[in-house]
């Protein structure tokens, strides 16, 4: 990844800006959440406990993100992999899951925007911010794309098997009490 365009002229006040910024993570990721909830309508459909865990690790995300203006660790990513592969199995759409961490970052900005701007941070720092949440979001989306199609793919993959399975056993003339169809997949036993 590429490194900060602008260094952080004051470390003390971008500290400063991330404790308050943990003081109301638990307020701001509610807001994430019902924002996720209402613009993107699939996820009104989650458990709502589920969508909250992952904000509150998007948002734990972020402000170490902001702290040590680095990048994300595969470690860090992982974790948002995993997010992204359990809403490809609920069968939630790629778009919704991107537009869902677009309304995240955006609230995460917001957030950063609002307390930068209270407590008077220079232009460079606020863009030294940008950057890091910029590469921050580039790479969540990244792994949670990649994450996504791999669900996909290996569901696609078993589909198609059941569906060769049944195609062979009604050509072969197979019991065909063995072999089911539904109207989600088709199985054999």
């Amino acid at each position: 990844m590429v490194g900060l365009a602008t260094p952080i002229k004051d470390h003390a006040l971008i500290a400063a800006v991330c404790d308050e910024l943990e003081v109301i993570a638990d307020q701001a990721v509610e807001c994430v959440v019902d924002r996720m909830r209402a613009e993107v309508p699939v996820f009104a459909d989650l458990p709502r406990e589920s969508v909250l865990a992952n904000a509150r690790h998007f948002f734990a995300l972020a402000l170490s993100q902001f702290r040590g203006l680095s990048p994300p660790s595969p470690e860090q990513l992982q974790v948002l992999a995993a997010a992204a592969e359990e809403r490809a199995l609920q069968g939630i759409p790629l778009e919704a899951l991107l537009a869902a961490w677009r309304v995240a970052t955006a609230e995460v900005w917001a957030e950063i925007a609002r307390l930068t701007a209270a407590h008077d941070v220079a232009a460079s720092d606020v863009v030294a911010l940008a950057s890091t949440m910029m590469r921050m979001s580039d790479a969540a989306m990244d792994a949670g794309t990649t994450a996504h199609a791999r669900v996909g793919a290996r569901l696609a993959r078993e589909d198609q098997q059941r569906r060769d399975a049944f195609l062979g056993a009604v050509v072969s003339g197979t019991d065909r009490k063995s072999t089911r169809l539904n109207s989600s997949h088709i199985t054999t036993s």
